[in-house]
């Protein structure tokens, strides 16, 4: 990895107290959560993925920054992996062990795959209007990625191998949905359907499908009209499900046993919730992020009537994402860096 630049991090770290947050464990007004372990990042903690017991940290300025989770809650600096731009989110392919990020400015930056056994950059998806990605790993020598964007770009997959011969990561097929006038913001995958958040055009659902070399088939199904700006999406395959954040109009609950024909199950204004802007899920809890008042826990096991059973308080909340092994909710703010809930 790129030694000095992670000498430099540790050291920013360790001046900062980045692996101990001493803030209380409890913040005033929650209820139902409560705070277990936190420690700060150098940069401003926009989003994070973890695997395992290491976190990968999307943190704006400082790139993507990787820490060892302690059994106390607190976390070790391990490494740092530079960006061209601020770092808006990562992901990691588990198979291939490729971090990506998104990291972008106005008007210029995109999609960045590193390869941290070869520490160097394996892939690059230029673009200064990616909204949100995602990644589905076929095998250790392939990937798909999917993007979505807020300008005419729309939607966009791309089906990555593995050239052992040549010894780097080549585009297999790619295709491509344009929309004009529409704003893609979230997206999520279940089978061969993509879900995808669409600001006040509600939920639009398309299918992705093998095509013909080097095309991949993208085609919209079917749209969903829906209260409020949809910004997220998460999809719960097995209950046919889909989890949308709808900003001022808070939850929508949407069935989608058959993805041709969704059914808006109900549509939950939270209280205390005016900007509702991620969605992550865990089993029949929802957590919904709201950009001004943090974090607004769900109990959805009755679609039709959702109810709020907790909340945590948190002054700039930017991602949200549940380790299934524990049901440990992983909280980040970008004034507070990482917070584990239970």
């Amino acid at each position: 990895m790129n030694n000095r630049i992670f000498v430099i991090l540790f050291s920013i770290a360790l001046l900062s107290g980045c692996s101990d947050d001493t803030t209380s464990p409890t913040s005033a007004g929650s209820y139902g959560l409560r705070a277990v372990g936190s420690f700060r990042t150098p940069g401003s903690a926009r989003d994070i993925c973890l695997i395992d017991d290491t976190i990968y940290v999307a943190d704006n300025e400082f790139g993507v920054t990787i820490w060892h989770l302690e059994a106390n809650g607190r976390a070790t600096p391990l490494d740092t992996i530079p960006t061209f731009y601020p770092t808006q989110k990562v992901a990691v392919a588990r198979q291939s062990g490729l971090v990506f990020a998104l990291a972008s400015t106005n008007n210029f930056g995109g999609i960045y795959g590193f390869d941290r056994n070869l520490d160097q950059y394996a892939i690059w998806i230029g673009s200064k209007g990616i909204e949100d990605f995602l990644l589905e790993d076929i095998s250790p020598d392939s990937l798909l990625l999917v993007h979505c964007e807020t300008d005419n770009d729309g939607i966009q997959a791309h089906l990555y191998y593995y050239d052992h011969e040549s010894s780097f990561w080549a585009e297999d097929i790619r295709g491509s949905y344009f929309a004009r006038s529409r704003a893609f913001h979230g997206i999520a995958k279940s089978g061969t359907y993509l879900y995808a958040a669409q600001g006040e055009w509600g939920l639009m659902i398309l299918q992705i499908g093998s095509g013909v070399r080097p095309e991949i088939s993208i085609t919209e199904v079917t749209s969903l009209d829906l209260m409020g700006n949809t910004l997220d999406v998460v999809v719960d395959s097995a209950a046919n499900y889909a989890y949308i954040a709808c900003q001022y109009a808070g939850l929508a609950i949407v069935d989608i046993g058959d993805p041709t024909s969704p059914v808006l199950k109900s549509q939950y204004p939270i209280e205390g919730v005016d900007d509702a802007f991620k969605v992550a899920l865990d089993g029949k809890t929802v957590y919904i992020l709201d950009r001004e008042n943090g974090l607004f826990v769900i109990d959805v096991t009755d679609p039709l009537y959702p109810v709020l059973t907790g909340k945590y308080l948190s002054p700039r909340p930017s991602s949200v994402t549940v380790r299934a092994s524990d049901h440990s909710v992983f909280l980040t703010d970008e004034h507070r860096g990482v917070i584990m809930l239970r």
